[in-house]
């Protein structure tokens, strides 16, 4: 309850007073220990929010970056490979290396950079089984390159799975389980 205070003021020869409303320290300080205690409990609670959020992020850029390399290599009728790039060798470090989108001259063979997707922050993992996705001029993946992408945040007891398709198409689930080994 508010302490209340009262003040005596002498105005042409009577005294008036005045009351003001305020809080006492040891109010304030049970309040404040009380909110500190609710940020305590819920700042776990907050993190993996955030870190999901992040997770969900990084994974829809992914897929939009997987159906932009398709697109491309049926409107440009050439060969469009996604990989982490290292120097110029595709690695199969896809959680340490930025992704890029490469595209084939036709007859030289050689690439052109069209695109690149940053690397997953330093406390997430993404894998793939391969080194690469190559898409044919079709859309469609070359042989036994469908697999499924899956990405963690090591820490809390979820992930995501984006799957592809031999055809190229993919697809996103999230999973509430831990991350697989």
């Amino acid at each position: 309850m508010p302490a209340f205070i009262t003040i005596k003021k002498r105005t042409s020869g009577q005294y008036q007073q005045l009351t003001q409303q305020g809080f006492s320290l040891l109010e304030l300080m049970i309040v404040l220990n009380l909110m500190l205690l609710l940020l305590m409990l819920g700042l776990p609670s907050l993190q993996e929010m955030v870190a999901r959020q992040q997770a969900e992020s990084y994974v829809r850029q992914l897929k939009q970056q997987l159906q932009y390399a398709r697109v491309e290599a049926i409107s440009s009728g050439s060969t469009v490979t996604f990989c982490p790039l290292k120097g110029n060798q595709c690695v199969n470090q896809w959680w340490q290396v930025p992704i890029q989108i490469l595209r084939q001259t036709p007859g030289s063979g050689a690439l052109a950079m069209l695109q690149q997707l940053d690397k997953p922050i330093n406390s997430h993992w993404l894998y793939y089984n391969r080194e690469q996705l190559q898409f044919r001029r079709d859309g469609s993946l070359n042989v036994l390159q469908n697999g499924t992408f899956i990405y963690c945040a090591k820490q809390y007891h979820w992930h995501y799975k984006l799957s592809i398709s031999q055809a190229g198409r993919s697809q996103l689930h999230y999973v509430d389980t831990p991350c697989p080994q």
